[in-house]
């Protein structure tokens, strides 16, 4: 593994055995919230980046993790179970103890201030060969430039550790019984939204066992935020904000039509937040409403993108539905929002239709858009249906599970999304020993194919480790065509694969995704006319069939 090495300076002193057992407890920082994992759930200030929740628990007042394999180090980012607790972007100073039998190359433990993945600091014991063995390892990326110094901490099993924050600096320090040792001084221009802990064991994938017995954070209060331009509040539960008739504002988990839209005006030492449609503002009432003067608020940095808007000493917060001012702040995501304006010429002349044309029937309830006029073959292939449209939509209409001896866990969710206006995505967890996927059922009673004609496919995916997709062209238990694409390890990424069509009809598509976190893009044949390649849609399928 290629390394960038600031510093390997060992004096005389570093090549004593640190004490096992602190002689004091090391002091934390005033005012600091401590998390002492004293109960059997982790509490909703944390989330888990890349989870396995088969090699993390809490029991006996400690975070157990067992590390696998994994690393955040330039392009191999596929660590697991990170766990962040969200901070305002400012200084900080953060904590923990763990033990940690570190005794094969890159394994380590610590802690992390986190932007994203190419773009962080960490902290940890670590097993660094060249090095001598145990050292704390301090890692900055920047852009994916990736540096890295160690202090020595020879035959070293368990440290009490604090990374700290101060403008653009990090200072990582470990405990030795008696007072703070600095390991390592760096300088790092970073966004860190998010801090906390980790535990890898990137180069042979050993397991080792994590024990962290607590967190203690402090952190500087969050910066005012002034949105540019229009936007929309989002909460995590209820991320669509309406208005009643009487102004008062809701929350709620479905989509509307609209979502209210805002501009923030300066006024006084805040703004005030205007709602583009109706040009009212946001009153800072007992149940949050829009009136005609508003009131002066504030939007403060809460961390992890997330924003919190409070007008004097009282939060906004949502309860039951409804905007109101009370605890706990709800945590907000500040999210652009675009409007447009279509202009309508009445009395333009319109096309002339010939006397003869008729029996033309077009309405999209019954697919003549996707699946018709469009050479889509894959029905909510981008996952966002929803009972917006109809009663009984869900993410998941038209999929269905495939399970050929493992089992799958197929859920749509919007965590991470491909970008802001495709924001479902299918995430598929799959256990056991075989294979298991899932099936589109395509349009009205599948999915035509006919014979000798090529099909493409393109879809976007991601996963924490490469691996291989696999999409079958299947007629109950006979597979009519196959393709591969090796998925990479890491962020979205576009694929693509074709094949041509077999013998029989298609009545379903197979997409066997192992782990693999998906969004089906498109699913089309290619026809070519006069030497130019055409997207065209099949004729009808005579049957239904059991699509897998």
């Amino acid at each position: 593994m290629s390394r960038i090495i600031l510093s390997a300076l060992l004096v005389a002193a570093s090549l004593v055995a640190p004490a096992r057992a602190p002689a004091e407890p090391a002091p934390l920082p005033d005012g600091a919230v401590v998390d002492e994992f004293d109960g059997t759930t982790l509490g909703p200030d944390w989330s888990v980046l890349s989870p396995d929740d088969s090699r993390w628990s809490l029991s006996g007042g400690a975070l157990h993790l067992g590390t696998s394999t994994g690393d955040t180090h330039q392009a191999t980012n596929n660590a697991r179970n990170l766990f962040l607790a969200d901070v305002p972007d400012g200084d900080f100073e953060v904590v923990t103890r763990l033990s940690a039998p570190v005794a094969l190359d890159y394994q380590s433990a610590g802690l992390l201030a986190w932007q994203d993945w190419d773009n962080y600091v960490r902290a940890g014991l670590a097993h660094v060969g060249f090095e001598g063995g145990p050292v704390i390892e301090t890692a900055t990326e920047v852009g994916a430039a990736f540096t890295a110094a160690f202090s020595a901490r020879p035959g070293s099993t368990a440290e009490v550790l604090k990374l700290a924050r101060t403008g653009d600096e990090f200072v990582s320090s470990y405990w030795d019984g008696a007072a703070w040792v600095e390991a390592s001084r760096m300088t790092a221009r970073l966004a860190v939204g998010q801090v906390g802990l980790f535990g890898l064991s990137a180069q042979n994938g050993t397991s080792m066992r994590v024990d962290f017995d607590y967190f203690a954070i402090k952190a500087a209060p969050g910066r005012a935020v002034v949105p540019e331009g229009t936007f929309t509040l989002r909460a995590a539960e209820r991320p669509y904000l309406t208005a009643e008739r009487s102004g008062a504002v809701r929350a709620s988990a479905s989509a509307g039509m609209t979502s209210l839209a805002f501009t923030a005006e300066p006024s006084g030492d805040g703004v005030r937040l205007k709602e583009v449609a109706g040009g009212k503002y946001l009153e800072a009432a007992a149940k949050v409403r829009l009136s005609a003067l508003g009131s002066v608020c504030k939007l403060t940095d809460a961390g992890g993108g997330k924003v919190t808007l409070t007008s004097g000493d009282r939060a906004v917060a949502v309860s039951g539905g409804a905007l109101v001012m009370g605890t706990p702040p709800a945590r907000f995501r500040v999210e652009g929002y675009t409007t447009g304006e279509l202009t309508v010429d009445t009395r333009a002349k319109g096309t002339k239709v010939g006397p003869d044309l008729y029996g033309v029937f077009y309405e999209d309830i019954n697919h003549a858009a996707d699946g018709g006029l469009y050479a889509e073959l894959v029905q909510n292939r981008s996952f966002e249906f929803n009972a917006t449209d109809e009663p009984t939509y869900t993410g998941l209409t038209a999929w269905s599970t495939a399970e050929r001896g493992a089992t799958a866990t197929p859920a749509v969710t919007g965590d991470r999304p491909l970008n802001a206006n495709n924001r479902n995505y299918l995430r598929l967890d799959v256990t056991g020993a075989g294979t298991a996927g899932v099936s589109n059922a395509g349009f009205n009673r599948g999915l035509p194919l006919r014979k000798g004609e090529r099909y493409e496919l393109s879809l976007w995916a991601r996963r924490s480790e490469p691996g291989t997709l696999t999409v079958t062209a299947e007629d109950g238990t006979t597979v009519l065509g196959r393709a591969t694409v090796r998925v990479k390890a890491g962020g979205w990424e576009k694929y693509r694969a074709a094949a041509a069509a077999g013998e029989r009809l298609l009545l379903g598509l197979h997409l066997r995704l192992p782990g693999v976190l998906g969004d089906v893009h498109r699913a089309h044949r290619t026809v070519t006319v006069r030497g130019r390649a055409h997207l065209a849609r099949g004729g009808p399928v005579p049957a239904h069939g059991t699509t897998r």
